[in-house]
């Protein structure tokens, strides 16, 4: 029922939000080995 534009938008949004999740850890990894 959901599927359409409003479900690829939906997925596009998680799958952005994953992506900066895991370059915030990366970031924050980068940090912790710097001190």
């Amino acid at each position: 029922m959901f599927e359409g534009s409003f479900g690829w938008k939906l997925r596009r949004d998680i799958k952005n939000a994953w992506v900066l999740e895991v370059n915030l850890l990366l970031l924050m990894l980068e940090n912790l080995e710097g001190v």
